[in-house]
């Protein structure tokens, strides 16, 4: 069944075996590669305007010395929002990021807010209940978003696989507006990596524990004349962290 789900929502040229194994090959020399087009136009139309409706609600991620961007409320998201999310957490989607990456990726989700509990666990110090291997969420951003490196961020405690699959930023201008993922190596400041939000591309990238990662702070020019009205209202991802 959920096979079928895989066929339904995701570009069939991601499913063709000649070209896995293109993307594989590229993936284990590279560590990182953009599948575009990744969903099928109308399911990819379809999230995108669920992701704008007002109904559904978002929740202030933070503290502002870590991150500030918004996290949709699970309780207001859509079937469709829904749908997606189960997907990218599913038995399948894994086996099909193992044989994309090469990967021995674990398959236990990991909600938001156990993730959240987790962080706390470590900066006091305490063994953590739940050993994460996938968290999920729905994020936005725009004016005034970021996110930034910091000492406690559990991310760096294993190696792992970051899924960003991005919505609504057509006409997104990283490079003057900020939004832009950028990976540096630890105690260093040279960028081994930026990626850049491009509607409807699931980007993939593999870390190691030596690896830290912010987002650019989204800058005041994303909401000035030049921007149109949906830029304006800032882009979406699907952000996924698997472990293996």
């Amino acid at each position: 069944m959920e096979d079928e789900r895989l066929v339904e929502w995701i570009n069939p040229i991601y499913l063709d075996v000649g070209v896995v194994s293109d993307i594989r090959e590229r993936f284990e020399d590279e560590s990182e590669i953009e599948l575009q087009d990744f969903l099928l136009e109308e399911k990819y139309d379809q999230v995108v305007k669920a992701l704008r409706d007002s109904s559904l609600h978002w929740q202030t991620i933070g503290p502002a010395n870590k991150r500030h961007y918004e996290r949709a409320c699970p309780d207001t998201t859509q079937a469709v929002l829904r749908e997606l999310s189960d997907i990218l957490k599913s038995t399948s989607m894994f086996k099909l990021l193992r044989t994309l990456t090469g990967l021995d990726l674990a398959d236990t989700p990991l909600t938001a807010e156990e993730d959240d509990k987790v962080e706390d666990e470590q900066e006091e110090e305490r063994p953590s209940p739940v050993n994460p291997r996938c968290r999920s969420e729905i994020r936005r951003w725009r004016h005034g978003s970021y996110t930034l490196v910091h000492d406690t961020d559990p991310e760096k405690a294993e190696y792992a696989l970051d899924a960003m699959l991005f919505c609504g930023c057509e006409g997104w201008n990283s490079d003057q507006w900020g939004g832009f993922t950028s990976y540096l190596a630890n105690e260093e400041d040279e960028e081994l990596l930026s990626v850049h939000p491009l509607a409807n591309s699931l980007a993939l990238v593999y870390r190691d524990m030596d690896t830290l990662k912010f987002v650019k702070h989204v800058n005041y020019r994303s909401v000035n004349d030049s921007a149109s009205s949906h830029t304006g209202q800032g882009f979406c991802d699907f952000h996924n962290v698997y472990y293996e």
